[in-house]
């Protein structure tokens, strides 16, 4: 493997492995050729001899620390079983995401659906997307954002399960007061209209609902369309459209109209 002149003799071997072993290999000093030849063996014993004992012990060593110290964390959680598995897939980097789907040969592409990207593993799922980055965004700190974004995948379940650094979170999801939303009656004499609009995040398509209700909570009248492809918003647009058209039709003109979009407000 080594020449004369103390160079590794790469016509050997240059052609069997692949380029950024050879890199490595490049980065290391051959051996000096005035000492015994070479020999192979395995380094996890003393006298170079391989056994599955000595592999299983060194693969045991390798996997401690961090990586014990997750999987205990997640045996010892005491939620919804489910999200127990969700924690140990995410753990492995294991989620069932196009890119595993992809190597799996389940998919022809690796590509998200959702934001374009050419790799969409666990961790652009849950953190690098844009739509998930945005949601961070919202919960994090500017100043604390950049290194939540950039730990690796199994510090960063250690430090949100354990919730031991204080990432100054802006509106801590698990210190906050569920507020509990109740359906307020018009005044005597008016209807309420509730509308909602929904899509499907993959299939772009969208559909939208709503109910009318009197001043007594009765149901009066509602409305249901599947719109077709168009945004959240468009949605809930056309739900205002179909839910004031209905009411209209039927001779109501104090109509009080509900929905949980602030932007459908600012438009109309």
């Amino acid at each position: 493997m080594v020449g004369q002149n103390g160079e590794w003799k790469w016509e050997n071997f240059d052609n069997q492995l692949p380029h950024e072993i050879l890199l490595r290999i490049a980065a290391v000093k051959p051996p000096n050729i005035s000492f015994q030849e070479d020999s192979i063996g395995w380094n996890g014993q003393p006298d170079k001899k391989f056994t599955v004992k000595a592999a299983y012990n060194t693969r045991l060593q390798e996997t401690r620390g961090e990586d014990e110290a997750i999987w205990n964390l997640i045996a010892k959680y005491r939620g919804i079983h489910r999200i127990r598995t969700f924690l140990w897939l995410t753990g492995r980097e294991a989620l069932l995401t196009n890119s595993e789907r992809f190597k799996r040969h389940l998919a022809s592409k690796a590509r998200s659906g959702i934001c374009g990207d050419a790799w969409e593993d666990t961790d652009h799922v849950l953190r690098k997307c844009i739509n998930a980055t945005e949601i961070w965004k919202s919960l994090i700190k500017e100043e604390l954002l950049q290194e939540f974004m950039s730990m690796h995948m199994k510090e960063w379940i250690l430090s949100n399960i354990e919730n031991k650094k204080q990432r100054g979170t802006q509106a801590p999801i698990r210190q906050q007061e569920r507020k509990e939303t109740r359906w307020k009656p018009p005044p005597k004499g008016w209807l309420k209209l509730n509308i909602d609009g929904a899509r499907n995040i993959m299939a772009g398509n969208a559909t939208c609902g709503g109910v009318v209700r009197n001043d007594e909570g009765k149901w009066i009248t509602g409305i249901f369309k599947f719109i077709g492809t168009c945004t959240a918003l468009e949605a809930e647009l056309w739900g205002t459209l179909e839910g004031l058209d209905e009411v209209w039709n039927q001779g109501a003109r104090k109509v009080i109209l509900e929905t949980d979009i602030g932007e459908v407000k600012q438009i109309l």
